[in-house]
């Protein structure tokens, strides 16, 4: 008889112990939460980011992308007006997204944020924001953007490797353009410069074959030509920044030049 109870409740317990097992994949099923100040809510693939705030910030984990709740299937974002940042990494290889609608109030968004999603083709940017963060739309599908009049921070490679971006203007609050910011664009052809740019920092047009050197050049020396005739030590300051461009290119390309030199020695 101690042997049947006992029987009995090893069977409870392994039914139990079963079905918490089963039921540990739910949470991976949520359609709704927190993130940051605000809420997020799933319906299908489409997602919605309500309320007063930043979002938070994820991280990338290679090789499935962002480790935000939501996951990396959806195909459609729309961003409240109260959201005030969009969060790093928020949408990491969301390579499905097509369509991202940003509220009004978004000021500032995060490191890669929109980093690898490959269909994404364009996103309207609204007027007041200030800063695109480092990788922002890195390895995108961007092809064409607007970039706002309100934009004073424009980070290094946010628009690095985006294949089909044909033309970028750059607004006149911007003063520098970070690292390989625009680098490995190759379709890039038309570059449009601020008059208050200050500097271009290394590799920022690196391999944009369709650019460089001939567009980059000449849309420096039309400013150097406009600021001439306005500011003397401004244009001053523009040549020795275009000495600089130069040095950069000769240094890339040499650095390129030995870097296969020394794989064929290899070979």
């Amino acid at each position: 008889m101690k042997r049947k109870i006992f029987l009995l409740a090893f069977i409870i317990v392994i039914l139990f112990s079963t079905k918490a097992a089963f039921s540990l994949p739910v949470s991976a099923a949520e359609t709704s939460g927190v993130t940051g100040d605000c809420t997020w809510s799933l319906d299908g693939t489409v997602l919605t980011i309500s309320g007063n705030g930043a979002m938070g910030d994820y991280t990338y984990a290679f090789p499935n992308g962002t480790t935000a709740p939501w996951g990396t299937s959806v195909t459609k974002v729309t961003i409240g007006d109260g959201v005030t940042y969009v969060g790093k990494y928020a949408f990491g290889r969301c390579g499905a997204l097509t369509e991202v609608k940003l509220g009004s109030g978004v000021t500032s968004l995060g490191y890669g944020a929109f980093y690898q999603c490959s269909h994404l083709s364009t996103v309207n940017l609204p007027e007041g924001l200030t800063s695109i963060g480092d990788a922002a739309f890195a390895f995108s599908g961007i092809s064409s953007i607007k970039l706002p009049d309100t934009l004073t921070d424009l980070g290094g490679g946010a628009f690095t490797t985006c294949g089909n971006l044909t033309s970028i203007e750059i607004p006149e609050g911007v003063t520098a353009i970070g690292e390989e910011t625009f680098a490995h664009s190759r379709a890039l052809v038309s570059v449009e410069l601020p008059e208050g740019l200050k500097k271009i920092e290394v590799g920022a047009f690196n391999f944009c074959s369709a650019t460089e050197p001939k567009q980059i050049l000449y849309a420096m020396a039309k400013q150097l030509l406009i600021w001439k005739q306005k500011s003397l030590a401004k244009w001053q300051q523009m040549q020795l920044q275009v000495l600089h461009w130069l040095t950069t290119q000769v240094t890339s390309a040499l650095s390129s030049k030995q870097l296969k030199q020394h794989r064929l020695q290899k070979l």
